[in-house]
């Protein structure tokens, strides 16, 4: 018999040993040409392994692997989780084998791949579907595999809407008992529903999993689920009701007094040892114990600070590295005074890692492959935070303490967004465009604001301290944040502002697509990753970084070029097997190639290396200018402020270098003044020379040869009319006189001359 499917899709459906070849063919057609995704209850089928069996030539014939959303591997791993125990016993077991077996060994031989998109604000990969399914039904034919109906039928009406009538095929399967694509004919079986998922025992109404018959209906404990994370997310909208009023405090405690935390009902003393910090907020005291205090200022204690402080505390938070508050502290009279706290250690990014100098100081061992490791490392714990519903906020470099790449303190968490209660502050550096200007303690972030601050802090890292909209002779960064105007290229999409120096050379040495294409895509105004909606997500930065991390470890990139391990590579990267071989010509014998070369040419020797003058590191002589190496020149040697105009200028390594090396004093005022100053000298010694009152003018300049050439044609024109009158009195002198009109007419003549 005949079926019509999703997408005007006929296939002939039929049984017995035919069937195998029209597997087979329909494998073929899709894996030829099409885009294939799958979705979680589809990867959960019992016959799913059959399916991948068969699949797996066509795959690997068409290099053309099964497409798995990030969000669908964040379903399994919920579903393995099975933290509210909502879920079958057999679809946890299928996770588990999933994402420890099946999935691994898929993905090392290349038979899916996993995409990293924005996980959708209702905590379901449908969205996921629906969006990339929109987004590219006019350029690839699609196939989604899912056991789910409704996501079918939501699938199959984009088929249905008239803007996309012309575009490419898009097709529904799932996948049956004997591990077949089965065509979905959009009949949704006739089930009742239950509110207790413990009371499921068919497989038909499983969570997104199930056998054969499901045709995926989504249980109705799955269905609660999802209305219930709406819920949550729209109520996550809107800020907290509480008061920011003041709260009352006597006497806020101070080094060497006590305060008093609750534990178990019974209050226990603590004694405030050294201060160790401090800052707009409040102070941090050391406790004797392995936590430290932070003590409010008065004009902070709130009460919405003090319930925000209470909610984080009612949260299961326990991850090494993120300082969560452990317990409120009050004073003698019981007043709400601050936290206690965890331990951080090491030194902030700003000043480990963001200056090249200091990075080769703290870390003098670091190559590209720590950097990496260190990104991977603040991912992690950004992830555990986002699992919880928890926004950093204020992401930046004052607030991650690092000791080495794989140990890393979150600080200031008490500034952490969570359920109603927003951060209240920002980093306009890591400030989303759509929310820069606002007020934050007005609006509750999203995953979208923050994932722009994720990509700027990890753009910083690889290029270290480098912000992703710095440019020659840029605007404003936030000018330039606002407009999306990035500087760096990918491939031939350049504005040519990028900055000059080391930076250039760093981003030529990153992978394109994990690299370069993510950054380009979410900082580039326009491109795919730049709106809001349509961010990398953490998960996606991770698997691009562990991709990064494998070529630098795997020695791919060290045949390539050696100087991509490095971190500050002092050239763009060269793409040879032999770094060494400068000739582009190479000559084939039996089996090799090998560089031709030049019968009698000389090796090329190592160049000299002298300290630079400012970091004291040894560098080829060919990188010092004036003895200074790139990496220190635009050091700031000092502050000065201008003779001239008043304003504040700086004078860097460089160029106190030159003025040393030429013997000339420092400069005392700022460069545009000295530029106008250099202006009217110049002027000054070209002003032309007055002329001599001879009637033949002595050329002096060009400005004089364009003078005298003007003069000389009004002279002519003069001439002329002189000649004119005369002609004129030589008529009168018939009537007047010989004398009289000669007298007349040359008295007029020469006053004209």
């Amino acid at each position: 018999m005949r079926k019509d499917v999703g997408g005007g899709e006929r296939v002939r459906v039929g049984t017995g040993r035919n069937m195998k070849e029209r597997q087979e063919k329909l494998l073929d057609m899709y894996f030829k040409d099409w885009k294939v995704f799958i979705d979680t209850c589809s990867l959960l089928k019992e016959a799913a392994p059959t399916f991948w069996e068969r699949a797996r030539p066509y795959i690997l014939k068409y290099n053309n692997p099964v497409i798995v959303p990030e969000r669908v591997l964040h379903e399994l791993q919920k579903i393995y989780r099975n933290a509210a125990g909502v879920y079958d016993p057999v679809d946890v077991r299928n996770a588990e084998r999933c994402l420890s077996e099946f999935l691994p060994r898929y993905q090392q031989e290349n038979l899916l791949e996993f995409r990293g998109e924005p996980v959708d604000r209702e905590g379901h990969a449908d969205n996921v579907f629906i969006t990339q399914f929109t987004r590219h039904r006019m350029t690839y034919n699609l196939l989604l595999i899912t056991q789910d109906a409704d996501l079918g039928a939501d699938i199959r009406n984009l088929v249905n809407q008239r803007s996309v009538q012309r575009g490419k095929k898009i097709h529904v399967r799932r996948i049956d008992g004997g591990g077949n694509l089965f065509p979905q004919d959009g009949k949704k079986p006739h089930t009742k529903r239950t509110d207790s998922a413990r009371a499921q025992t068919d497989g038909d109404r499983r969570p997104h999993g199930g056998h054969e018959h499901t045709a995926g209906q989504r249980p109705a404990s799955q269905r609660t689920d999802s209305r219930s994370s709406a819920m949550t997310t729209a109520q996550k909208t809107v800020v907290t009701a509480i008061a920011d009023d003041p709260l009352p405090a006597a006497h806020i405690p101070i080094e060497g007094e006590m305060v008093f935390r609750v534990q178990n009902g019974v209050p226990e003393r603590i004694r405030l040892g050294k201060e160790i910090g401090k800052g707009g907020e409040g102070r941090i005291y050391e406790t004797g114990t392995p936590y430290v205090a932070k003590i409010y200022a008065r004009d902070c204690l709130t009460v919405r600070r003090r319930e925000k402080i209470r909610r984080m505390l009612s949260c299961s938070i326990s991850c090494a590295g993120i300082c969560w508050p452990i317990a409120e502290l009050s004073d003698k009279s019981g007043n709400f005074v601050g936290y206690l706290m965890p331990r951080a250690q090491g030194q902030s990014l700003q000043i480990a890692v963001f200056s090249p100098r200091r990075l080769q100081r703290f870390f003098p061992h670091w190559k590209k492959v720590d950097l990496v490791i260190l990104c991977i490392t603040i991912l992690e714990k950004i992830k555990y935070l986002h699992d919880h519903d928890i926004l950093i906020g204020d992401l930046n470099d004052q607030n991650i303490l690092v000791v080495s790449a794989t140990e890393v303190y979150f600080v200031d968490t008490d500034s952490y967004q969570i359920e109603g209660f927003p951060c209240p502050v920002g980093t306009p550096v890591y400030t989303a465009p759509e929310v820069q200007g606002q007020p934050f303690s007005s609006f509750l972030r999203t995953k979208g604001n923050e994932a722009f601050a994720i990509a700027t802090l990890l753009f910083r890292i690889m290029l270290p301290g480098k912000t992703p909209y710095s440019q020659q002779g840029g605007n404003d960064l936030q000018e330039n944040i606002a407009r999306g105007d990035f500087s760096y290229p990918c491939g031939e999409n350049s504005n040519r502002r990028a900055p000059d120096g080391p930076w250039r050379f760093i981003w030529s040495h990153l992978p394109r697509r994990a690299m370069k294409e993510p950054f380009y895509q979410t900082f580039r105004k326009g491109e795919v990753h730049y709106e809001e909606c349509d961010r990398l997500d953490v998960n996606a930065w991770l698997a691009n970084l562990r991709e990064y991390k494998n070529l630098l470890t795997n020695g791919k990139y060290a045949e390539q070029d050696a100087l991509s391990l490095e971190i500050f590579p002092n050239r763009y990267k060269h793409i040879e097997p032999n770094a060494d071989a400068k000739s582009p010509q190479q000559t084939k014998t039996w089996g090799h190639s090998t560089p031709h070369t030049k019968s009698g040419a000389k090796q090329s020797k190592s160049p000299e290396k002298r300290p630079c003058r400012v970091c004291k590191s040894e560098v080829p002589v060919t990188q010092l200018d004036h003895g200074v190496c790139s990496l220190c020149r635009g050091e700031i040697y000092e502050w000065k402020q201008c003779r001239t105009c008043g304003s504040r200028f700086r004078i860097t390594a460089a160029e106190h270098a030159f003025f040393v090396d030429k013997g000339l004093a420092q400069p005392e005022n700022c460069r545009e003044c000295r530029e106008e100053r250099k202006k009217e000298r110049e002027v000054g010694r070209t002003i032309p020379q007055k002329n001599t009152p001879s009637r033949t003018p002595l050329p002096q300049s060009d400005h004089a040869e364009e003078s005298s050439s003007f003069e000389t044609v009004i002279g002519i024109g003069i001439g002329l009319f002189g000649t004119v009158i005369i002609g004129l009195f030589e008529t009168v002198i018939g009537v007047i006189g010989i004398g009289i009109g000669l007298a007349i007419a040359y008295a007029v003549v020469h006053f004209l001359l």
